[in-house]
């Protein structure tokens, strides 16, 4: 039931995006409704998985969730305006894919294990960046119109995901040691706790999508 109220969640905020494109102005940030249709089909294809006799999907989500951390990387990197910070951005991105692929080809156990180290460090780089967009923004005379930016609504939802998200990373390595045990009531706990901050984030993108009236910062 959760799961299907997630999707139909994300498949609305999909759709709203889509009605509303043009406050999300040129691209990059133009392509956010198509990426929000990107994650629906992630999602509809992993929840397809479990109901056939493969039934674990933690291989789908490990290859197609790089396309949700690439996207966000170069966003806000064409936000930000320092190039120091830039420039660090570029390297930690670049570390990005080289620890995914050294941690999935050579120190994972198995092919549908989660692969909570490098989408952590990936949070974590996205955490930096949007503060230091935030900070930027609030340092510009745009700050006392803050809301009326579509930019800050998404960057706010993305925000607060991404923070809860980290530690249930972490907490599903160290705490749930086989992905194929039959006790996965943990596993299923921390899924709710994702999808319900996925959900609430999901809500202030439709209200930021409704309420704002300047497409782009």
């Amino acid at each position: 039931m959760l799961t299907n109220v997630y999707l139909i969640s994300l498949l609305t905020t999909a759709i709203i995006a889509l009605v509303y494109k043009s406050k999300f102005g040129k691209p990059p940030f133009g392509y956010f409704p198509y990426y929000l249709l990107f994650l629906f089909f992630v999602e509809l294809g992993g929840f397809i998985i479990t109901k056939t006799p493969m039934r674990y999907n933690g291989w789908w989500y490990n290859i197609l969730i790089n396309g949700e951390y690439l996207y966000l990387f170069y966003l806000y990197y064409s936000l930000i305006k320092n190039n120091k910070v830039k420039n660090i951005l570029l390297i930690l991105g670049g570390i990005y894919i080289m620890f995914y692929f050294i941690h999935y080809i050579f120190l994972t156990s198995s092919w549908n294990k989660a692969q909570s180290f490098p989408f952590a460090y990936g949070n974590t780089v996205l955490i930096f960046a949007i503060f230091w967009y935030l900070v930027e923004f609030f340092k510009s005379d745009e700050v006392l119109k803050l809301f009326e930016y579509l930019i800050i609504w998404i960057s706010i939802g993305l925000l607060i995901y991404l923070i809860v998200s980290l530690p249930v990373m972490i907490a599903r390595y160290y705490l749930i040691i086989d992905y194929e045990a039959n006790d996965l009531g943990l596993m299923k706990l921390m899924g709710r706790m994702q999808r319900y901050t996925n959900m609430l984030m999901y809500i202030i993108y439709i209200t930021g999508i409704l309420r704002s009236s300047k497409s782009f910062k």
